[in-house]
This record gives structure tokens, C-alpha cells and sequence, in this order.
């Protein structure tokens, strides 16, 4: 069978759902046929009211209340309409003429004995009299409680609790001085939502938006107060009361809340929707009783029902025109034909018990299916779809590349709203918040190992939810992988290796080629140069011998000239020498120059050496300057010093090499050297990174530190 211009599909088969329509199966999809809901109209009532631009226009309703004879009375913000038995209009009252002064407002509205308590205004139905309770103009927003003749009266934001006897025409005023919130004005007590009295009927419960949930005496005293804090909500806005025996029912932004009056705990009870987009608890704003002793609730997004026996509540299925209206403080009432009204911000609506249809606000989860799965890949830059087989996947297994996702769930529930939370173990553990899109995006995955978890809920909460895990693994790019990457990191270090090395290499024999420059150089000036200088000094000797006179004297000097000229050649020969780059040339040359110059003047030494690695590199500007340095103190001793011993000292420890010449001459004797020596052994020191001390206490010292 096919439906033209409805289904257009083939029809397969038809169920029957016990109690909740039928399925039909088609070819491609299975839908699901229910009974059609009733529209707006069939729940609420025209009101009209006595301001001609309103009219039948849905307006913000508060108190709601019946006379004996079965009228029903509804205040709004401009006055009083009422509806007549047998009939489904209200037509508005004449309370034009009660209100005397500037306030429209309204909030309460009682019946008693063929009158109406508006407000601070006392109307009596039959003649239309009125008188006002209390103060001598309309109060606008007043909080009443009414117990046999006597009416509890509290005028927003005064300091003042009335009690007005009905029957006398008798009115008591009673301080009432309850302590705000700190952003609220001290002194005054701001709203007062609702009263009710406490087992005893001696007492008051009363809450507010200013200053929670507080116990007062019916003379205002006040014996308890409860603020968020302890009844574990959100703020202390404090709506609806309702007292069933020793547990006090109380709406609040959060929810519904129960207070166990001898104990003084409180537990909130949540029901969640989503509104805008955003999860957020719905607001309990009205408590009606039913015959079953469970609650009708008026909330800040639809009707609720509230078991009080298993403690859960119940929701309008999603489309019943009841199910998103926001309904009103203080306005609600169940009349004696078993009607309930309910005043919302947008019109005033009853029902019958049997005129609705609730269903569980969460049921279990019995079956989530993943239905489908989206990768982008961007090195391909295009999308991969995967739909078949996924039943039966263990496990997602990923490029490298696939790093946006978009997963897809399917949920085979058709009475209730179906809301997901998901998280990625290994990349956010957080969950997210309950969201009814059916459909999960990931992105920015890395190359590892995941954990796809999502529960799936029937209301905004983990209350019988399902929990479906999908292992995902995305695997690395090959030049990524630890083997790749360490081959890559081997790679880098033989290079480093290899330069370093190459470096070293180079340098060393531009050392090797250095030291061969040095030594041939030293070996032409010891071969030529010094050849010239030895056969200058041999000639000019052999001319003295036979010379007489100032020719003598003058050959003399140039012999002299000519030795000492080799002498410094040989010192220059020999520190340019690299192959008399170590230790034990330095000390060589040392203990010859001292043997060689001491014993001309008959002077002994002793020449000691520790600690000194003499097979030890020593550089050779270092080597130069410690030999000229030694060379220096030693020709000072022979030429100026009157004693006749000499200790030479050279050691080596962890501050570095230390040099030490000192003589036994006398202590007082001053050793005369030119500035010029001084100067240059101070200098060749401070050039090598070196200290030089010069002592005359107890003979001629001459020390030389130099640091490691």
C-alpha cells in the first residue's frame, strides 16, 4: 500500500503498542502513530479584563480562588476576573474603585464568608463594599494567610507582620524584622512569596527571594531562617509552601525541595529541560495537591507531576501545549469540583486529572546504536563515511590524517526527549553537558590511543542512563614513530660527531703542521743565525788577542755582545722548539741554566719537584714565560745576592703550578735589580693568567702562582 502526497513509502506492517498507539514499518523507516493532543484553547480559559487594549489577550496571572457558591475568581496585574459555574469566560470586576493610590500590582486573593481579601482590600461580593485592612491606600504586592477568621497580611518591603480579625474588624501590627541578604537594603524585608502555618498553628513559615526560608511567630518574631546554604540550593529564592505533616514542600529556582522539619535537613529534587539551547533545572514556581497526596507543579518551563511516594517526576510528553508554559508564582488553586487552575505569565489555564497524559521524566536507556561516522581526512582533503558494520566494531582504527570526526547515534525511544554527554578519555576526561543532538564532534586528535565514552539519558542527568565506549586508535605517521625518530636523532648525533671530529681533526693538524713550522724554524735559527753569532763571537775575540789599546776593549764588548745574542737566540731557539713542549724540557732547561749561572759564584741549590707530571703538554707561551721568569730570579741572585744557597721549588697541586726561588742572603739586604726585570717577570706573570710575588723578609723569594 502506498499514501501519495503523505508517506509516499511502502507500507510492510502495523504494531500495536500497548497503551501508546501503533508503529508503522515501511520499506525505509518505522514511525510511529499516537493519538493527537489537544490544543491551547482546550485548556485555557478567554478572560476578559477592565482594560478596554487587553481585553481577551493572555496576561500574567497571580492569585487564583473560589467563593461557596462556586465562582471562580483570577487577579492579575490590573485587577479581578471571575467565571460563573457552567461557564468558561471570566468577566472582569469592577476593582477600579479599591484601588486608591498609585499601585496596579497584585499578588494575593482569598475568599471569605461572601467576601474577597485582595491584596489589603476586604470586598464584600453581595454590596461591593470594601474597606481596607490595613493602611489607608491599595498595598499593590501583599502576602496573605488565611486560618479560620484571622487573615495574616505582609506588604512587600515594610517591617510590619498584620493580623486582621475578620469577623471584628480588629487589625494587630507586629514588628517584623528578618535579616536580608548582604546585597539587599537593611531594614527592609523585601518580598514574601508565600505563608504557611506549622504543625501546631501557632507559627509561620515563610519564604522569600530576599531572605530564604525562615519559622516567625505569628507576632513576627523570628525562631529559624534557612538561606541556600543549608537547604542546598542555588540562591535563596524561595517560592510556592506546602506542609504535609512534618515535612515542609518548597519550590525554588532549583527545583522541588523538602525540608524535614525536626531535624532540619533538606534534599532537592531536579527535573532539568533544555531551554535556548542550555541545560537548565526548571524553576518550581506553584504545589497543588492531588487527591493521591502528589503535587501538580508549576514551573518556569511546563506542568510537572511529582510522586511523592517514589520521590520522581513526571513530564507532559514533548509537543502538549502544557509543557513549556512558564506559570506564576501564587497562582494556582484545586476547586471543589476536582478542576485545577493554574495562572501562567501568558494566559490562565485548568485541566481535569484525566484530561493528562505524564510520562516518567527518565526512563532507561535500553539501546544505543552508532549509526555513523564521518572522518575528514586532510591530506585527502575530503570527508570518509563509514555506515555498515557498525554493530559489530570493536574498536575505530584512524590515519594520521583523520583528525575531525563526527560520530552518529541512533536511540529507539519515542516518549521521551534523548540527551547525550560525551568524553574522550586520553584527550579531556571532563564530561559534557547533557545536549539532545544526536550527533558527537571531535577534533584535533593526535596520534594514540582514545576512548570514546557517551551516556545516553532520558532526562539531563545520569539517572538511568546508558553508557556506550568506543575504543579509537589513531595511528602515527611514519616519521613520527619512536624508531623513525630515533634513527633520526642517531642520525643527527653522528653528524654532530662527525663535524666535531672533523673540526678536531683539522685543528690538530694545523697543530702537526704548526709544530713542524716551529721546529724548522727554530732549527734555521740555530743552524744559520746562530752560526753567524758563534763566528762573530770567535772573531772579535781572536782581533782582541792581537789588538791593543781601545781596540782591544771595543773587540772585547762585541765578543760579549755576540754571547749574550746567542744565548737569547737559544732561549728563543728553544721556546719555539714543539718538541720541548713538556714538562720535563721546562725543567731541563731550568736545572742546566742554574747549575750552568750558580756555580760561577760558588753558590749551592737545591732544585725540588713535585707532584709535576712531566711528561705533561705544556703550552708554550707558558713554558717561554716561566723559564724567563726563573731565568730572571736566578741572574738577579747571582748578581746582587750575599748569600751563598739557593732553594729552586716547582709543584704542582689543585690550585694550579706554583714556582718558588729563594735565597739565604741577608734579610735586610736589599737585592738591586733595574725596574725594566721586575717589570717584565710581573708582566710575562699577569700575560699567562699568573700571580708574582717578590718577599725580602728573610733573603731574596721570588713565587709565581699559576691557577689550574
Amino acid at each position: 500500500m502506498e499514501a501519495p502526497g503523505h508517506l509516499s513509502e511502502t507500507m510492510l506492517k502495523i504494531y500495536q503498542q500497548r497503551g501508546q498507539g501503533l508503529l508503522l514499518q515501511t520499506v525505509a523507516n518505522l514511525y510511529r502513530l499516537k493519538k493527537k493532543m489537544p490544543g491551547i484553547d482546550f485548556f485555557r480559559h478567554p478572560v476578559f479584563t477592565n482594560l478596554p487594549e487587553q481585553q481577551t489577550k493572555p496576561i500574567s496571572y497571580r492569585a487564583i480562588t473560589e467563593s461557596a457558591d462556586h465562582h471562580i475568581y483570577a487577579s492579575y496585574y490590573t485587577g479581578i476576573s471571575a467565571k460563573k459555574p457552567g461557564e468558561a469566560a471570566f468577566a472582569p470586576l469592577p476593582t477600579e474603585r479599591y484601588r486608591k493610590g498609585d499601585m496596579v500590582s497584585t499578588y494575593s486573593l482569598q475568599y471569605w464568608n461572601q467576601h474577597l481579601l485582595w491584596n489589603n482590600v476586604l470586598i464584600n461580593i453581595t454590596t461591593g463594599q470594601s474597606r481596607y485592612m490595613f493602611d489607608t491606600l491599595f498595598s499593590g504586592h501583599c502576602t496573605q494567610y488565611l486560618r479560620g477568621d484571622s487573615c495574616w497580611l505582609y506588604k512587600w518591603s515594610s517591617q510590619s507582620l498584620h493580623c486582621y480579625d475578620l469577623r471584628n474588624n480588629r487589625l494587630r501590627t507586629y514588628p517584623l524584622q528578618i535579616p536580608m541578604d548582604e546585597n539587599k537594603q537593611e531594614g527592609r524585608n523585601g518580598d514574601m512569596n508565600d505563608m504557611e502555618d506549622d504543625a501546631n498553628e501557632n507559627q509561620l513559615w515563610v519564604s522569600s527571594h530576599d531572605f530564604g526560608l525562615a519559622l516567625i511567630t505569628k507576632q513576627g518574631k523570628l525562631l529559624k531562617r534557612f538561606l541556600y546554604t543549608e537547604l542546598g540550593t542555588s540562591d535563596s529564592y524561595i517560592t510556592d509552601l506546602e506542609r504535609v505533616g512534618d515535612q515542609l514542600w518548597f519550590g525554588c529556582t532549583d527545583g522541588l525541595g523538602r525540608l524535614d522539619i525536626p531535624t532540619g535537613r533538606s534534599i532537592i529534587f531536579r527535573n532539568p529541560g533544555i531551554q535556548n539551547n542550555i541545560m537548565q533545572n526548571r524553576a518550581v514556581f506553584s504545589i497543588v495537591p492531588d487527591e493521591k497526596g502528589n503535587f501538580y507543579l508549576g514551573s518556569s518551563s511546563g506542568l510537572l507531576y511529582f510522586n511523592t511516594s517514589t520521590l520522581s517526576f513526571f513530564n507532559l510528553m514533548e509537543g502538549h501545549p502544557l509543557s513549556r508554559i512558564e506559570f506564576n508564582r501564587a497562582s494556582s488553586l484545586k476547586t471543589s469540583d476536582g478542576r485545577y487552575y493554574m495562572g501562567s505569565t501568558n494566559g490562565l489555564y485548568s485541566f481535569q486529572p484525566g484530561d493528562l497524559q505524564f510520562i516518567s521524566a527518565s526512563e532507561p536507556v535500553k539501546l544505543v546504536k552508532l549509526v555513523g561516522i564521518a572522518a575528514y581526512n586532510n591530506r585527502q582533503n575530503e570527508y570518509n563515511y563509514q555506515s555498515i558494520g557498525l554493530d559489530s566494531l570493536q574498536s575505530l582504527q584512524l590515519s594520521p590524517f583523520e583528525r575531525n570526526l563526527q560520530f552518529s547515534f541512533s536511540v529507539p525511544e519515542y516518549n521521551h526527549a534523548v540527551y547525550y554527554s560525551y568524553r574522550v578519555k586520553g584527550f579531556n576526561d571532563n564530561w559534557s553537558e547533557y545536549k539532545p543532538e544526536n550527533s558527537i564532534s571531535l577534533s584535533g586528535l593526535v596520534p594514540g590511543n582514545y576512548l570514546l565514552e557517551v551516556k545516553v539519558s532520558t532526562a539531563l542527568n545520569d539517572t538511568n542512563a546508558f553508557l556506550y565506549s568506543l575504543p579509537i586508535h589513531m595511528r602515527q605517521s611514519w616519521f613520527k614513530k619512536p624508531w623513525v625518530i630515533a634513527l633520526i636523532v642517531l642520525g643527527i648525533l653522528g653528524l654532530i660527531i662527525w663535524f666535531i671530529r672533523n673540526q678536531f681533526n683539522q685543528r690538530l693538524q694545523r697543530q702537526k703542521e704548526l709544530a713542524q713550522l716551529r721546529t724548522k724554524i727554530s732549527s734555521d735559527l740555530h743552524d744559520d743565525v746562530g752560526t753567524i753569532l758563534s763566528g762573530l763571537a770567535m772573531q772579535s775575540q781572536m782581533l782582541a788577542y792581537s789588538a791593543s789599546g781601545e781596540q782591544k776593549q771595543s773587540l772585547n764588548e762585541i765578543s760579549e755582545m755576540s754571547r749574550e745574542a746567542m744565548e737569547h737566540m737559544r732561549d728563543t731557539v728553544w721556546a719555539m722548539d714543539s718538541r720541548k713542549d713538556k714538562y720535563e724540557n721546562l725543567i731541563d732547561r731550568m736545572r742546566a741554566f742554574a747549575e750552568r749561572n750558580l756555580a760561577l759564584k760558588n753558590f749551592t741549590h737545591e732544585f725540588i719537584v713535585t707532584e709535576v707530571d712531566t711528561k705533561k703538554f705544556i703550552d708554550p707561551e707558558k713554558r717561554q714565560a716561566i723559564y724567563l721568569i726563573f731565568k730572571e730570579a736566578i741572574t738577579n741572585i747571582v748578581k746582587h745576592s750575599k748569600g751563598n744557597h739557593v732553594l729552586i721549588g716547582l709543584y704542582m697541586d689543585k690550585a694550579g703550578l706554583h714556582l718558588t726561588v729563594k735565597d739565604n742572603g741577608d734579610a735586610h739586604a736589599q737585592i738591586n735589580s733595574d725596574g725594566l726585570g721586575i717589570s717584565n717577570m710581573t708582566m710575562r706573570a699577569e700575560k699567562i693568567g699568573g700571580k708574582l710575588y717578590i718577599r725580602r723578609e728573610e733573603g731574596y723569594e721570588v713565587q709565581l702562582d699559576i691557577p689550574a
